[in-house]
């Protein structure tokens, strides 16, 4: 089959005006399940197959931490944020960084992929400006690569061919995803991801059920022991937003209010809502990042709208709303939906355009 007819068209989601007209449409689609696997709300096809790509990382944190790497090496709470990251390359990132290779025994050298420089535009104007040279620790997947290094030292497991898919990590990694998404690891496709890695291709339902175990582990059926390391490694990466992506990214501005957030590449994101239980799987088609903020934020809006919180307490409905509008808040301070030239004026607006289908 060519590949092109392997991608199922998306809805529009979103899109941009200049002046009265529109200048350009996002398409992809948006699932939202609850920890229990219930497709509660879809636009466009809630089945369709995607890369996880960087939004697996807190899934793949979540075996080493079930299996007691933090205690072993005398790691940090806040290294689990640096597992579960795609950093920027920021001083406070290579500092956790260097004390974690210095806690694990694991070598810069050691990480799989080449030197790099910071990923973050500031970051990289930055470590420039001091004469810094290109390093593996720079790498935005360094965090992961450090982590799942020293579960290997922990287990016994080789160091050499640490991303091969059947090395006893990457085996593990596949288990994992399977558990959190409810399928078995045969019905995972996998291919290579940026930094070297196994990345993983399922439906982007089962990818919003991961994000809502992440949020609501209890929930779940399985006895994956990386299940019950989810609430931490949840925890961790609301109580160090900077440190998993880092400032000004819309991942870690939704963490900084309350709202489970990582983004991916090629136009995957995901979230969750931990005081309600649910998982949202966002994939825009053409792959860029510029349409996440005003999807998210529609997102969050409509949830709080749309959510059936009959159930729930009075008193835990209204600050479930309160975070949802004050999450959707954030993001369009933080990415103004109104748009200027260089010289300040008014061009245009960036709009959602799409409307959750409830189940």
């Amino acid at each position: 089959m060519d590949y092109m007819q392997q991608h199922r068209p998306g809805v529009p989601l979103s899109g941009t005006t200049r002046g009265p007209w529109a200048e350009n449409i996002h398409t992809g689609r948006i699932a939202v399940v609850d920890a229990s696997g219930r497709l509660l709300a879809a636009a466009g096809d809630a089945d369709a197959e995607a890369f996880m790509r960087s939004t697996a990382k807190p899934v793949q944190a979540a075996p080493a931490v079930a299996a007691g790497l933090m205690e072993r090496f005398g790691l940090p709470e806040e290294a689990i944020a640096l597992l579960s990251a795609s950093h920027r390359g920021a001083p406070e990132h290579i500092a956790l960084l260097e004390r974690m290779l210095e806690l694990t025994g694991v070598r810069e050298e050691q990480l799989a992929f080449h030197d790099d420089l910071p990923l973050g535009r500031q970051e990289r104007d930055q470590a420039m400006r001091a004469g810094a040279s290109p390093r593996k620790l720079y790498h935005t997947c360094s965090g992961k690569h450090v982590g799942m290094l020293a579960y290997c030292r922990m287990m016994g497991w080789p160091l050499e061919g640490y991303t091969e898919p059947e090395h006893p990590l990457q085996r593990r990694m596949l288990e994992a995803v399977a558990a959190f998404a409810d399928l078995e690891p045969e019905e995972i496709g996998r291919a290579v991801d940026g930094c070297g890695l196994p990345v993983f291709r399922l439906p982007l339902e089962a990818m919003a059920l991961t994000y809502a175990r992440l949020a609501l582990p209890e929930a779940a059926v399985s006895d994956d022991d990386a299940l019950s390391a989810a609430r931490r490694v949840a925890a961790a990466m609301l109580a160090h937003p900077a440190l998993v992506e880092g400032e000004g990214r819309l991942a870690s501005v939704l963490l900084e209010h309350g709202i489970l957030a990582k983004s991916g590449a090629q136009g995957m994101f995901a979230l969750a809502v931990p005081q309600a239980g649910i998982g949202a799987a966002i994939q825009v088609d053409d792959g860029g990042e510029s349409a996440w903020p005003v999807i998210a934020a529609e997102l969050l809006d409509q949830l709080r709208v749309g959510l059936d919180l009959a159930g729930v307490h009075p008193e835990d409905r209204i600050g479930l709303e309160r975070l949802l509008s004050d999450a959707a808040e954030g993001v369009r301070a933080q990415f103004p939906e109104r748009m200027v030239s260089s010289t300040g004026a008014e061009t245009g607006f960036l709009r959602p355009a799409f409307q959750l289908e409830w189940r």
